[in-house]
């Protein structure tokens, strides 16, 4: 069981810029501690660590996501070669006060998931939304099938 409430703390301790209202996120160096290494599987790393301002915490890694909702203190995966992406859009929300940067994803067809992003990480939101994106390419180019003696038209090729 993952250890949420050390995951959220971590992410509001490490980050002490008061223009950041919410939406805080933790990538790269800052992810490598034995406590996060812990709640993955051997193969996996931690890329992105995000909590916005009502607490939700949202812990991308290389095999997919982990998900914990505060309100309902409720826990779920979705693992990038089980579960589908369906659907993903990036919106800038600029003047709201919750959030200015919101990625849009849905797995399966029906969980959508919105990940609320400060602006103050704009950049860290578009690389997390272009991860996703490739997640959902790698996702359709896998589950096309393949028929090399056809073309790009679907005619059988003549030689």
């Amino acid at each position: 069981m993952i250890d949420w409430d050390y995951l959220i703390n971590y992410t509001v301790d490490k980050i002490d810029d008061d223009r950041i209202r919410g939406g805080k996120v933790l990538y790269g160096r800052d992810l490598h501690t034995r406590e996060i290494d812990r709640m993955l599987d051997r193969n996996e790393d931690a890329l992105y660590l995000t909590k916005n301002n009502v607490g939700d915490a949202y812990l991308i890694t290389t095999k997919g996501m982990l998900v914990f909702t505060r309100n309902s203190r409720r826990e779920e995966y979705y693992d990038f070669y089980r579960d589908q992406i369906t659907f993903l859009d990036f919106q800038s929300r600029s003047g709201r006060f919750d959030s200015d940067v919101e990625i849009i994803v849905e797995f399966n067809r029906g969980n959508n998931i919105v990940i609320s992003i400060d602006m103050y990480y704009e950049s860290v939101a578009k690389d997390i939304y272009y991860y996703f994106r490739d997640v959902k390419e790698r996702q359709y180019n896998n589950n096309r099938p393949y028929n090399r003696d056809r073309d790009y038209s679907g005619h059988p090729d003549r030689y």
